[in-house]
């Protein structure tokens, strides 16, 4: 693990000696090489001296040939760290609670009644009938762990960007 400064956070060069090359999938045109939109929960690191990340810093994951590159923004400061492969024991990622409370006449309740699978009649819920609470994401390497949280609804967008990343590592979707 390494924690980069600003400059070299913003330095492509120095990025790429540490971790090769964004990731590209060869089967496909386009690769989405990132996973954004996560908040800090807790961050527990081994080396004081570096400087702080702030607690209400956003965060996004970036994959590259040799690992990955963890970035938090704070009012356009940036910090980041930079984690290669075998350094990584694992990364968790955890689905929140799902609420459904159909109500009567709307189309969840309808949809719910005549079997439809509740993955599926979901996506029709209107006026709070279908709740998601926020997925948890715990990244563990050498004693140290990362751990973020996000929208819920964003889970299965998330899960099969995590999917990907088990060739290279230990990857637990809950």
């Amino acid at each position: 693990m390494r924690y980069c400064k600003e400059s070299e956070l913003l330095d492509t060069d120095f990025i790429y000696s540490l971790l090769g090359r964004p990731y590209k999938d060869p089967n496909r045109l386009l690769s989405v090489s990132g996973s954004g939109g996560y908040f800090i929960e807790d961050i527990q690191l081994e080396d004081s001296t570096l400087a702080p990340i702030p607690d209400d810093a956003k965060a996004n994951i970036q994959r590259y040939d040799k690992g990955l590159l963890i970035a938090f923004n704070k009012s356009n400061r940036l910090y980041g760290l930079a984690v290669l492969w075998e350094e990584i024991n694992e990364i968790q990622l955890s689905q929140g609670p799902v609420h459904l409370q159909p109500k009567f006449p709307l189309p969840l309740w309808w949809l719910l009644r005549f079997g439809v699978a509740p993955e599926k009649a979901k996506h029709f819920g209107l006026f709070g009938e279908y709740k998601q609470e926020p997925l948890t994401l715990r990244i563990t390497f050498g004693g140290q762990q990362i751990s973020l949280f996000a929208n819920g609804f964003s889970f299965d967008e998330k899960a099969s960007y995590f999917r990907a990343l088990s060739e290279k590592t230990v990857v637990i979707i809950q």
